[in-house]
């Protein structure tokens, strides 16, 4: 089995504010490694994954807060055309 090099605090750091706007695959890049090796040290260091699920949950939570949901749901709701003709019209 192969082990790879963990990944040095600054790394983690690096990792964590790629993973804001980044995919696995431009992470990787970053790091001069393919995706499936990124994807075996996440495997062998938790942090790695730990961090990568962090960011992937505030970004969910941004994109699509509970509050922002139940507002849209509201003004689909009165709407008097579909999404597709508004957005159609409003172009």
């Amino acid at each position: 089995m192969n082990t790879y090099k963990k990944f040095t605090k600054e790394q983690l750091n690096e990792v964590k504010e790629l993973a804001k706007t980044k995919t696995l695959k431009e992470i990787a890049s970053h790091f001069n490694i393919n995706r499936e090796t990124f994807l075996l040290i996440r495997k062998e260091q938790p942090k790695i994954e730990s961090i990568y699920q962090e960011v992937k949950e505030q970004k969910k939570s941004r994109l699509y807060s509970e509050e922002g949901l139940c507002c849209m749901n509201r003004i689909l709701a009165i709407m008097p055309l579909s999404p597709k003709a508004w957005v159609m019209q409003c172009a």
